[in-house]
């Protein structure tokens, strides 16, 4: 990946060089302009020397050329268009114009150029690598290298034919035949600069930094005034992440030109290294003096706020980069994983999914997209995008943990176990975590012995590892070991560890073992040493109220609202309490109390709604706090139950009816769904329908909540079952028309969400 951005830049930078600084024309502006990626100025440039000189083949190349990096590839066409149309004898121009259809993936378009310049006998050697080059990108190495073999012949073995090669073979692991070809070419000791940058690359596709650097250096040394060269080293140890040199590089460069982009990329460093006020710094500085918006700096402010910790505010800033350049490959990715950030699931995968149409092979976004996905529990999906990224990254740990974990998710543990097992051998630093999920895969075999063992090896080198003292409690215990258990617990507490999260964990395993009293006792001491963890008292709570002991639970929760107040959970768990001992108006009450402090919170708003309709009070309020629930969270159940049964309550039965029958195909066995679904339909007078969902209400589990309520109706459709068969008949065209009720509100209203 490395020597991929190298390559690409050693192309754009050498496109275009200048002699001098002073008294140039507009056409070496532009090179300089290009050469230190202000795009947009470069194009400015080039433009008005369009204007002066239209007859310049070269000119149209670079403005293309400047087009495609500006994202405006549509643009760049029409220039290479009107440049075969001008000179459609020139074979590069035609070149360039397949390789930008290959960009766009028009391959029709592209293979057509392709194969019309070879009926026409092109085959220079410059042709033949690009079509190598080609091929790669649509990774046909085969292809590739017969391309790469035959460019060498016809050039009769030009150096840079022979470094291509070189290169394809290193790249594809043949070490001894890349390495014969290499050492014909550095038998000479004059050099073109650009196969100086050719040898970095090759060195550095063996992470062979020092001759990498050495190379570079070799190729400034022989073009010392060549600016090009300059920003080619920078990014060299940006790329490998020798950042201390390139800051060092940075420094000297602006010594000799106050440039912006220099100063946007020691920004970008400085961001790196987490160096975020020297950064803020720079970024202040070029606010007062930068005269337009470009993408490059609302790209800088965007990274910026991300890298800070302040994802909220860098997404505009991403998305007007994008607007001003929208073929940043790299600021999508930004976007995507600020998304992500946010909790923005599905534009996070928009944003990663249009990165990689645009660049199938950007590694970053293939594991982000896959991470996304598997959490998304969509473990197929992930795992295709996976398959792509090891293909060409085989050793790489995180690509194989994350195929272990989706793996894992479809239940194929022994094959999620070698890939974790695979990944234990990669990385010495992240070891313990590939031995962790090693241990999960042993877990689902019931191999208890096994993840007994990569449990303890974890903790021989990590002991303060939460979880996993947690788990290795959990294998003592399955391996009938519990006296090791609580000598592990006693000693670990011994060794002075203050933790409230160790308490917390050996707490849970307390339960595991049935020891209740010891699992209140080490729940308290969580408490005690952190009160602030507001989900501590929960546990306490929960413990309480399984022990039937409910004023205590109560009071627990009572104190948690007192010390943490803007803890929602512990407002609604305390309401739920009171609701489960059938005190309705005190578990309003509660709720009305904590309002003000979650009256945006979607689950809140649910919550309040559906008290005040079983305290049949506020229905209008609890309508329009439903509704918005609803739209924040529309496909969570029991919000969209709630808002089904404030249409029942507003006598809006066909909005109920559609909301409550849609959920209820989602959760048949959901026993307030049948409920609130069968009082709609009775309400609606279809009795037969009302009877059925009822009755599949009257043997859920919650049936107790509203026993009397279901009996009731239950009672009465039997009776009216009954009355109809003593009923007369009403005939098709009969006159005879059921009373309409005055009172009954509109049944067609529209809901909120949909207007």
């Amino acid at each position: 990946m490395k020597f991929f951005l190298i390559v690409l830049l050693s192309i754009m930078i050498m496109s275009g060089c200048s002699d001098g600084i002073d008294d140039i024309s507009l056409i070496e502006k532009g090179d300089l302009a290009f050469a230190r990626r202000d795009y947009a100025i470069a194009a400015t440039i080039w433009n008005n020397a369009y204007r002066k000189d239209p007859n310049n083949s070269n000119l149209m190349e670079k403005l293309a050329e400047c087009y495609i990096r500006l994202g405006r590839l549509e643009r760049a066409k029409l220039v290479l268009q009107k440049a075969i149309e001008t000179f459609p004898g020139k074979v590069d121009i035609q070149v360039r114009l397949a390789q930008l259809f290959v960009l766009t993936l028009d391959f029709s378009s592209a293979q057509e150029i392709s194969e019309k310049l070879e009926k026409q006998g092109f085959n220079s050697p410059e042709f033949l690598i690009l079509k190598a080059d080609l091929s790669l990108m649509k990774d046909n190495r085969e292809a590739a290298e017969k391309f790469y073999r035959k460019a060498v012949i016809v050039s009769k073995d030009s150096f840079r034919a022979l470094m291509k090669l070189a290169i394809f073979l290193k790249s594809a692991n043949r070490e001894e035949e890349s390495f014969e070809i290499f050492s014909i070419v550095q038998r000479n000791k004059v050099l073109d600069p650009k196969i100086f940058l050719l040898t970095a690359d090759y060195y550095l596709l063996g992470n062979d930094y020092q001759n990498a650097e050495a190379s570079i250096k070799n190729a400034i040394r022989i073009e010392p005034e060549e600016i090009g060269l300059q920003y080619y080293l920078l990014n060299f140890y940006i790329s490998i992440g020798q950042n201390d040199k390139a800051e060092s590089l940075l420094k000297r460069m602006l010594e000799i030109q106050d440039d912006m982009y220099l100063w946007m990329t020691l920004a970008d460093l400085y961001l790196i290294n987490g160096r975020y006020d020297k950064a803020e710094g720079i970024i202040l500085k070029l606010k007062k003096i930068r005269q337009a918006k470009t993408a490059g700096f609302e790209l800088l402010q965007g990274k910026f706020w991300l890298y800070s910790g302040q994802p909220v505010f860098a997404t505009s800033h991403f998305k007007s980069a994008l607007s001003l350049k929208p073929g940043l490959v790299n600021t999508r990715y930004y976007l995507g994983l600020t998304h992500l950030i946010n909790g923005k699931i599905k534009l996070s995968e928009n944003s990663l999914s249009q990165t990689l149409l645009i660049q199938p092979s950007h590694h970053h976004a293939q594991l982000l997209i896959s991470e996304l996905l598997y959490k998304k529990k969509e473990y197929e999906l992930s795992l295709s995008y996976l398959t792509q990224f090891l293909a060409k990254y085989p050793e790489d740990f995180t690509g194989l943990v994350l195929k272990g974990l989706n793996l894992l998710g479809q239940n194929k543990y022994l094959r999620a176990k070698k890939q974790f097992q695979k990944a234990q051998t990669l990385s010495h630093d992240k070891q313990y975590i590939a031995h962790y999920y090693t241990g999960l895969s042993n877990e689902k075999l019931k191999n208890f012995k096994e993840a007994l063992k990569n449990y303890s090896s974890i903790l021989k080198t990590h002991p303060h590892l939460i979880d996993v003292s947690y788990r290795y409690c959990l294998m003592l215990l399955k391996n009938g070991k519990q006296k090791n258990v609580q000598d592990f617990i006693a000693q670990r507490l011994a060794s002075g560890s203050q933790s409230p999260e160790f308490y917390y964990i050996f707490a849970k395993v307390a339960a595991k073992m049935g020891a209740i009293p010891e699992q209140e006792k080490l729940l308290k001491k969580a408490i005690e040493l952190d009160d602030s963890a507001s989900f501590l008292f929960l546990e306490l709570s929960t413990l309480y109220k399984n022990s039937k002991k409910f004023k205590d639970s109560k009071m627990i929760l009572e104190k948690c609202t007192q010390l943490n107040p803007y803890y929602e959970e512990a407002w609604l768990a305390l309401s739920q309490s009171y609701l489960e001992s059938r005190d309705i108006q005190t578990a309003l009450k509660i709720l009305e109390n904590g309002f003000e402090k979650f009256k945006d919170s979607p689950l809140y708003q649910s919550n309040i709604a559906w008290l005040y309709l079983e305290n049949e009070k506020e229905m209008n309020k609890a309508l329009d706090l439903a509704q918005k629930a609803y739209e924040k969270m529309p496909d969570n159940l029991a919000v969209a139950d709630t808002l089904g049964w404030a249409y029942y309550h507003k006598r809006i039965f066909s909005q109920a009816t559609w909301l409550l029958s849609d959920i209820e195909k989602k959760a048949p066995d959901n026993g307030y769904i049948q409920y609130h679904l069968g009082m709609t339909y009775y309400q609606q007078g279809n009795f037969e329908k009302a009877t059925v969902h009822l009755n599949k209400a009257k043997i859920s589990k919650v049936f107790n909540s509203f026993s009397m309520e279901i009996d009731n109706a239950l009672s009465d459709l039997k009776n009216k079952e009954n009355l109809s068969t003593d009923k007369p008949s009403i005939e098709q065209n009969s006159i005879i028309e059921f009373p309409k009720s005055n009172d009954t509100e509109n049944d067609l209203l529209e809901p909120q969400w949909m207007q």
